[in-house]
C-alpha cells in the first residue's frame, strides 16, 4: 500500500513509500505516525505540503532554496520553514550565480533587489569610474599639500632657495592641471 511520509517536526511532505505489511492482519498494514494514506496536493515552486490535522495544508516554503540578503547582497540557501526573513528574497540558481559574480549588476529598488538594464549597468558603471577619479585626483592634491609644506616654511621664514621657489611653482602648475582634471569630472 502505498503512503506518503511527512517530517515528524514539521509536518512537511518528504515522500512516498509503502506501508508495513501486517503479518497478523494483511488488509491492515502498519503506517507509521509520520505518514498517511492521503495524496498531497500539487505544490508551486515555492510551496511546500504540510499534513496537518488529518489534511494536507499548502503553505510558502523556501526550505533548499537560494535566497538573496537584498542589502549585502550575498546569496544563502534557507534552512527554515514558512516565509523568508525580512530583507531576504528567493532567487532561481542562475540569478544567484550571476549576483555572486557580479553583485552590482543588482540594485535595490522599493525593497527589492532587480537587474540594472544594460543601458542603466553602463551609466552605473562610467558614475562610478567618476567618483573612482576623483577620489584620486583629491588624494594627489592632498599629497601635493603635503609635499609643500616645506619649501612654504622656508619661503614663510626667509630662507627659501631657488629650489624651494621652483617646487612651489612645480607643485602649484601640477596642482592646477589635476584641478582642472577635478572640474571636468563634475
Amino acid at each position: 500500500m502505498k503512503i506518503y511520509l511527512f517530517d515528524i517536526n514539521t509536518k512537511r511532505y518528504i515522500k512516498e513509500g509503502e506501508a508495513i505489511p501486517n503479518p497478523e492482519n494483511k488488509s491492515n498494514p502498519h503506517i507509521p505516525a509520520y505518514g498517511t494514506v492521503i495524496a498531497p496536493p500539487v505544490c508551486g515552486e515555492c510551496e511546500a505540503a504540510y499534513f496537518i490535522n488529518g489534511e494536507w495544508v499548502i503553505k510558502p516554503c523556501y526550505y533548499g532554496k537560494k535566497a538573496v540578503n537584498i542589502e549585502s547582497k550575498t546569496v544563502e540557501i534557507v534552512y527554515y520553514e514558512g516565509e523568508l526573513k525580512s530583507g531576504f528574497q528567493y532567487v532561481d540558481t542562475e540569478t544567484a550565480a550571476e549576483i555572486a559574480e557580479n553583485p552590482d549588476r543588482y540594485q535595490e529598488k522599493d525593497g527589492e533587489l532587480v537587474r540594472l538594464s544594460d543601458s542603466e549597468y553602463s551609466e552605473y558603471l562610467q558614475t562610478k569610474e567618476k567618483e573612482a577619479q576623483t577620489s584620486e585626483i583629491k588624494s594627489q592634491l592632498t599629497a601635493l599639500d603635503a609635499e609643500a609644506v616645506r619649501p612654504l616654511r622656508a619661503i614663510l621664514a626667509g630662507t627659501q632657495t631657488d629650489e624651494d621657489v621652483a617646487k612651489i611653482q612645480e607643485i602649484e602648475t601640477q596642482a592646477l592641471e589635476l584641478r582642472t582634471n577635478l572640474k571636468a569630472l563634475s
